[in-house]
């Protein structure tokens, strides 16, 4: 479920998540939800550090599986420019996700 906060453009998530829901129906172990939980929280970190508008699209597409003509009229904009943010937001979190030793473990091994 979406939600807007009071005043601001911003979305929210509701605590369980598309992914989540997923990995229970597929009867996935607690180890591979730890697994998932730990990669999901680092990466909301660096979510919560991005623009707001780069922030919203990533978790439309990625978290709500929304499509970007989805996106496009929910937040009123061209599915260009859904695109172009979806594009930058990746690449704004490829470069923390590079920048920080902590933070290079996400998609692969742990250092």
């Amino acid at each position: 479920m979406l939600r807007k906060r009071k005043g601001s453009n911003e979305i929210l998530t509701e605590d369980i998540t598309v992914q989540e829901r997923h990995m229970q129906e597929k009867g996935c172990d607690s180890s591979d939800l730890v697994e998932s939980n730990l990669v999901k929280e680092e990466i909301m970190e660096v979510l919560a550090e991005m623009k707001v508008e780069y922030r919203e699209v990533m978790l439309l597409h990625y978290i709500h599986e929304l499509s970007i003509k989805e996106i496009a009229a929910n937040l009123d904009i061209n599915e260009g420019t859904v695109k172009t943010r979806l594009h930058r937001a990746r690449h704004a979190m490829k470069e923390k996700v590079e920048k920080d030793p902590a933070r290079q473990w996400i998609g692969g091994e742990k250092l």
